[in-house]
């Protein structure tokens, strides 16, 4: 994929909240001030709604390529983690349209990764169209509508493959007081929406903010993970392929007693995610989408 001025390198490690009280784990993460040579400072929190795209075929998929458009609620509203927002909703404050490519195993123990996210709007869904059209994806014009997104990608012939709505507590990390951020720490409450039924996954991702921050960000993982121990655990799959093995384990009602009453994955199914993942065409496990 050819670098363009709205493309870059997503720089990251996962850990998944491996736990019988993740709900707990997260406060207690989100409470954390200081992680070794890092002070943790709280940022606002985000309301976030992604919904992901694909051909009836599965073209992207096969390729360990995503589409995705993601609304972002707007400063001042009340975080709601499993509220579908409208296409029209006025609340929402930003509305983008993302690009993601496979990922690379990266020395700092997370992946790396190109991602082109532009601003929901005909020229940066026209950058997408083109990048994918470089890379051999060739999708027809659709019907632009400013205010349905899915409508639109519908109309090109894509079909909605996962929707989540995620509730993201940042934390901005800085080695000295006055420092320039270096990482950020969010602590991910993800619903994954099946029609009427959800199931919620917790993780922490820590991305780099600054040039030459992965050891950073390494540091972080590994503190993180000494404070919590078995709560926490390396997370290579990304969101998208973990929702898709937790339907497949839904579906087949392999999460039955595995889910909390916030319908929150407890730590067992964790090993059945894992499996499911490796069964699956190019095994998504390591190549984080």
């Amino acid at each position: 994929m050819n670098k363009t001025p709205c493309s870059h390198v997503e720089s990251e490690i996962t850990l998944v909240i491996c736990s019988e009280r993740p709900a707990e784990i997260a406060d207690s993460i989100s409470g954390v001030t200081r992680a070794g040579d890092c002070g943790l400072i709280p940022d606002d929190d985000r309301r976030i709604y992604d919904v992901y795209f694909d051909t009836p075929q599965g073209i992207l998929g096969r390729a360990l390529w995503s589409l995705r458009v993601r609304t972002v609620g707007a400063e001042g509203v009340p975080v709601s983690p499993d509220r579908v927002p409208r296409e029209d909703d006025e609340s929402r404050s930003d509305r983008f349209i993302t690009l993601k490519g496979p990922a690379v195993a990266a020395g700092h123990g997370g992946v790396d990764r190109i991602e082109l996210e532009v601003s929901w709007s005909p020229h940066g869904l026209a950058a997408c169209l083109e990048e994918l059209g470089g890379l051999g994806i060739i999708l027809p014009a659709g019907d632009f509508r400013a205010d349905a997104p899915t409508r639109t990608l519908r109309s090109m012939g894509l079909v909605v493959i996962q929707e989540r709505s995620t509730q993201r507590r940042i934390r901005l990390a800085r080695v000295s007081h006055e420092g320039p951020v270096q990482a950020e720490l969010s602590i991910d409450r993800v619903s994954y929406l099946f029609g009427t039924a959800r199931v919620v996954h917790r993780e922490i991702e820590i991305e780099t903010r600054a040039p030459q921050a992965e050891g950073v960000v390494k540091s972080l993982a590994l503190e993180l993970a000494r404070m919590f121990g078995t709560e926490l655990r390396p997370w290579r799959p990304g969101k998208l392929v973990t929702g898709i093995a937790v339907a497949r384990l839904l579906d087949a009602g392999r999460l039955e007693g595995l889910m909390n009453e916030e319908q929150g994955l407890l730590a067992g199914a964790y090993d059945l995610i894992e499996e499911c993942l490796r069964g699956l065409p190019a095994n998504p496990i390591g190549r984080n989408r």
